[in-house]
């Protein structure tokens, strides 16, 4: 089991908790207790108070031997020097860095001062909404299993033929797995007899091709990229995202007057000053693809309503306050971007390069996708899905195999060595989930 120490409980940190603690035992270090009071402790999830720069408190740590220190804080300069000191005490050091000048700096020198790997917030925020953006399909969805399976969400329309069914009735369902049905601002993981409504939101996951096929019938692709670029917000987060897209059209556009500056630093890029209240201004530009990344959730969440109605190509939302992610799926934006969770991303694929979290659907806040490969000599090997009693809460959704062929299980599916599992789960079985795993209470 590998040992990694968190220094520092910042919301990156919660975010990469449940990750590691699927195959390891974490121990989170801060100098707040209030907010290690928020951590929920476990049996492989400790919590330890202390000032994580005094002497005696590095001094325990070397005593220690981990297979990761993660430093995690709000400061470069401590999470460097933390790495730096801490070197000894850890096979693996990971910093983040969230200035984007500190960032590029370290790119070459970072080993010489004891960081064995980097996550640079901003730049890794700034590249996974460029890859968005540049993706040629223009609904949510997100791939897991080497980009085999996706996952997608539905609204079920009256014309749709759906309302009413069972899922498992329903022919254009066959090849897909309903993993996740909304209904009345609840999430419920479903069976096959589950009956479905209009209105309800379905999370669809499949081969993507399965995926396509589905979206094809039931929703507009585009199979060209965009090429004009709308980005609304000045802030330091879209100002990167301008010097990605030197062969776009990109417009800029702000209330305030930082956005100015932009006209003289990058020659493809047209900034204006505007008024974005009401979003009037969404009128006057080209209708491909708009990011809305302005400090307010509110405003870029209704700022993404007005672009859908003027038929915008692509909309994606930048939304920090996890409490709207009980509405923004059933919004239908493109995508919708929160920073910590695709830094929380980053970071565990630094550690686990197999392993993926959905990072661009917020399921209702009420679920999330993982993928992991198995463990050695695991205790689901050579049995079969329906004879494994996996609990209530969770729905294996893929499994790629170890010659990465990608298979959508049933029941008479079997689990074989190195397998990845896509799994979905609810929040509330992520507990269950680790047990299920490791096979605890298992025969």
């Amino acid at each position: 089991m590998k040992r990694y120490l968190i220094v520092g409980y910042s919301a990156v940190a919660a975010k990469v908790i449940p990750e590691l603690v699927v195959d390891g035992d974490v121990t989170v270090l801060d100098r707040s207790e209030r907010k290690l009071n928020t951590v929920m402790i476990s049996s492989r999830l400790h919590a330890v108070s202390g000032n994580i720069l005094h002497e005696d408190v590095i001094r325990e740590i070397k005593d220690g031997s981990y297979d990761y220190i993660l430093a995690l804080t709000d400061s470069d300069r401590t999470n460097m020097l933390l790495c730096k000191a801490l070197k000894t005490a850890a096979t693996t050091t990971v910093a983040l860095v969230h200035d984007m000048d500190t960032y590029q700096a370290l790119r070459t020198l970072h080993q010489e001062m004891g960081i064995d790997k980097m996550v640079g917030s901003l730049n890794d925020v700034a590249q996974a909404v460029c890859h968005l953006v540049s993706d040629n399909l223009n609904y949510q969805s997100e791939t897991f299993g080497l980009g085999k399976i996706e996952v997608t969400g539905h609204r079920v329309l009256a014309r749709d033929g759906f309302d009413g069914k069972a899922i498992q009735t329903i022919d254009e369902l066959k090849t897909l797995l309903v993993v996740g049905v909304t209904q009345g601002g609840e999430l419920v993981i479903p069976g096959g007899d589950h009956v479905v409504h209009a209105g309800d939101y379905l999370y669809l996951m499949g081969l993507k091709r399965d995926i396509l096929s589905f979206k094809n019938n039931h929703f507009h692709l585009s199979s060209k990229g965009p090429e004009d670029l709308l980005i609304v917000g000045s802030d330091h987060l879209a100002t990167r995202m301008a010097t990605f897209f030197e062969n776009y059209h990109v417009n800029v556009v702000d209330d305030g007057e930082g956005v100015l500056e932009l006209r003289h630093r990058y020659d493809h890029v047209f900034a204006k000053k505007t008024l974005l209240k009401g979003g009037e201004f969404l009128k006057s530009y080209p209708k491909d693809t708009v990011l809305l990344l302005t400090p307010l959730d509110e405003q870029n969440i209704l700022l993404g309503l007005v672009a859908k109605t003027l038929g915008y190509k692509k909309v994606i939302v930048k939304v920090s306050d996890e409490s709207y992610y009980t509405i923004v799926d059933g919004m239908q934006f493109t995508s919708v971007v929160n920073a910590e969770d695709i830094i929380a991303k980053r970071l565990v694929q630094s550690i686990h390069a197999e392993r993926n979290v959905s990072v661009y659907m917020a399921f209702n806040g009420q679920a999330q996708v993982m993928e992991f490969q198995l463990p050695d000599h695991s205790w689901l090997e050579g049995r079969r899905l329906k004879d494994v009693g996996v609990p209530e809460g969770i729905l294996i959704g893929g499994i790629i195999r170890r010659d990465k062929t990608a298979v959508i299980p049933r029941g008479g599916t079997g689990f074989e060595a190195k397998d990845t599992l896509i799994v979905f789960y609810s929040v509330e079985a992520q507990q269950t989930l680790h047990d299920f795993i490791t096979g605890k209470g298992q025969s």
